[in-house]
């Protein structure tokens, strides 16, 4: 039985050895995956702090109205131009009739919508003229 315990515990060591080099280089490995990810991180959120400075900085009413001057031709509403909803002539067009799909918005021109809210959302209920 001597004569077998001096290889076993042998092959036992080195087993153990191979089992701990291989431990260390997984953890070599994840931490360097560690680093490179906190590297990252510390990217992205620099990006996000530039990005949120270039936003606040675009979003000021000053720009804003500055830009609006330069690339909109906007002009100023005249009160002629505010009417009610009711006021509006109604044409009557299906709209999803262009390329033969019947759609949700009028089947005939005598029928008018009529607005509704459900659930803080509107929709249209169409009820034919009396």
């Amino acid at each position: 039985m001597s004569r077998l315990s001096g290889p076993v515990s042998a092959a036992v060591l080195f087993m153990l050895f191979v089992f701990v080099h291989v431990v260390k280089l997984d953890a070599k490995g994840a931490h360097e995956e560690n680093r490179q990810l906190e590297a990252q991180i510390l990217r992205e959120q620099q990006a996000i702090q530039i990005l949120s400075a270039e936003w606040s900085h675009l979003n000021q009413p000053a720009k804003l109205d500055q830009m609006a001057g330069r690339f909109l031709a906007l002009k100023e509403v005249r009160t002629t131009q505010i009417v009610a909803l009711e006021d509006v002539p109604y044409m009557g067009l299906d709209l999803f009739d262009q390329h033969g799909v019947s759609g949700p918005v009028m089947a005939a021109s005598h029928e008018r919508p009529r607005y509704q809210g459900r659930d803080n959302n509107y929709y249209v209920q169409i009820q034919a003229k009396e």
